[in-house]
């Protein structure tokens, strides 16, 4: 008979560090495009974008570095094949079909049920979290540029190309140029303003700038939602940010079982001079045309249930 050792069996599976912080945030996206029976272009998609991200080399046993940091589906309009040669443009053709195949069964594995693996309790609480609240993300590069330099590096040029642009169409006898139209050359000319006029050190202290903000973000991202509250302004934090955070959850918990579901909390609030409060969240309302949730259908009995469980919050919360 086999020993049990208590710790997990096999190997670890190929996508660690970065790279499986990379598919976890994928995999509410995965599931919507199983559910409209489009998993096959997900698939596609995530292979290219995988390709971008870590400069077009498979997974490895060590973590690579990413090349672009979180790229967003607007780079999936790039033409990744232009201006280079045929023996690459067949290597990365190559690379995207081994990634495409890899990738689609981590997702048809993991999907849907607890990983496995180091951590997994932590990965689950975190992939239950991104569902109710996102994750901040680093901005584009040409996207923050544009949000920061619009004004004095990009309108000048948009708006000149864009009035010739009208001038043709009209002598042309074309269509009008709709708001689409607009946002397309918007997005165009910065794009190309920044990829091609900009020198390096300005991308350089830009990207540092771009860091900056996301490890801000991030910081209260994790103050407000992961990190456990230990501080009167992390407990401000979490408080105010309850609702947002645990009703998607709540939904998901009532979905998941076929039922209704009340989830309840009470303590001392900071803001209330440590006042003991109860708080409820609740999932699924009564069959009639403008459905109750249990607070309206029964208002006595929730504000009985309310002072009892403040009752209890109090004892339990004696010493503070």
């Amino acid at each position: 008979m086999t020993k049990r050792t208590g710790k997990p069996r096999g190997r670890k599976g190929w996508a660690q560090g970065s790279m499986l912080e990379f598919l976890m945030s994928r995999r509410g996206e995965y599931k919507a495009a199983r559910k409209a029976d489009a998993a096959g272009p997900f698939y596609s998609k995530m292979a290219k974008l995988w390709a971008i991200r870590y400069d077009w080399k498979l997974p490895s046993a060590v973590d690579p570095k990413a090349a672009v940091i979180d790229p967003d589906d607007s780079v999936l309009q790039d033409d990744v094949g232009q201006d280079l040669e045929e023996a690459e443009i067949k290597r990365r053709e190559e690379i995207l079909k081994e990634l495409r195949h890899k990738i689609g069964a981590w997702f048809r594995h993991h999907c849907g049920k607890v990983l496995k693996a180091d951590g997994a309790n932590e990965m689950w609480a975190t992939g239950l979290l991104q569902a109710a609240v996102e994750p901040p993300k680093r901005a584009q590069p040409w996207q923050y540029y544009s949000r920061k330099y619009y004004d004095m590096r990009v309108r000048p040029t948009v708006e000149k190309e864009w009035a010739e642009k009208v001038q043709k169409a009209a002598q042309e006898l074309k269509p009008p140029l709709t708001k689409d139209d607009l946002f397309a050359h918007w997005v165009s000319v910065t794009r190309r303003r920044f990829q091609f006029d900009e020198s390096r050190e300005f991308k350089k202290a830009l990207q540092e700038e771009i860091e900056e903000e996301y490890l801000r973000a991030m910081e209260e991202y994790h103050d407000r939602y992961v990190r456990d509250p230990s501080t009167p302004k992390q407990f401000h934090l979490a408080l105010n940010s309850c609702y947002m955070t645990l009703q998607p959850i709540v939904d998901l918990i009532a979905r998941r079982y076929g039922m209704v579901a009340t989830l309840t909390l009470a303590g001392p609030v900071p803001s209330k001079n440590g006042a003991i409060e109860a708080f409820t969240v609740h999932a699924g309302t009564t069959y009639e045309v403008h459905g109750r949730a249990w607070p309206e259908f029964d208002n006595k009995a929730h504000t009985d249930f309310c002072s009892a469980y403040v009752a209890f919050a109090e004892k339990a919360f004696s010493k503070c």
